[in-house]
């Protein structure tokens, strides 16, 4: 996992009229997070957390938080959770999680498919059940995904969690539990059966239907 540094500065006003005054002068409200110690306030300049997801991408990474104003300090941290404006997308508020970089840390990571799988190309569909998996490893170590190859995989056929292997130095935070995590369905048929509940919708509508009266007598 990579290192990235990032610019933050404390801050001592809290509340939603203060951050809203942050975020019209460019900043994003963020908090740190951590190692038993007292969360810390912090703002971060929009445009240089933007080029820090930028440089990302999809990958998890350690921001190096180089923090000013009523301390000058810097702390290793992971992006925890992003808030964002359900309709404009802006970036509201940032929470960091500080690590120690010789500590394991739990992560959630995507799953990743390889391989042209076999079941495919007989019909079937790939179903991926878990598209995150939760590893425990040293924060240099987390890989951006986990792989997994269903070159060999057929219709009907299914791949657990305790058939993926990770790199060395890297384990899965609970695999007590051995649940599928991706298989390959076969295909649907083309009139597939009615169910009960539009069978039993059908039914009052079949008896109110009068039927054709026979001559009369």
């Amino acid at each position: 996992m990579r290192t990235i540094e990032l610019l933050a500065v404390t801050r001592d006003r809290l509340g939603n009229n203060p951050c809203r005054a942050l975020r019209r002068e460019g900043f994003v409200p963020a908090v740190l997070y951590g190692q038993g110690k007292e969360a810390l306030s912090l703002s971060v300049g929009l445009k240089d957390f933007e080029t820090l997801l930028k440089k990302a991408g999809a990958e998890h990474v350690i921001v190096n938080l180089k923090i000013t104003g009523g301390v000058s300090i810097e702390r290793p941290a992971i992006i925890k959770e992003l808030q964002k404006h359900p309709l404009s997308r802006a970036f509201i508020h940032a929470d960091f999680q500080e690590i120690e970089l010789g500590k394991a840390i739990h992560m959630k990571v995507p799953v990743s498919l390889t391989g042209k799988c076999k079941g495919v190309e007989l019909g079937g569909m790939v179903n991926l059940i878990r598209r995150e998996l939760t590893v425990v490893c040293l924060p240099a170590d987390v890989p951006a995904s986990v792989s997994i190859d269903i070159t060999d995989l057929d219709v009907g056929e299914a791949l657990h969690l305790h058939d993926i292997r990770l790199p060395e130095g890297i384990r899965f935070a609970d695999s007590s539990v051995n649940f599928t995590v991706v298989t390959v369905v076969p295909p649907e048929s083309a009139a597939p059966a009615k169910t009960e509940e539009a069978a039993a919708e059908a039914a009052p509508a079949a008896a109110a239907k009068p039927g054709k009266e026979k001559a009369g007598k």
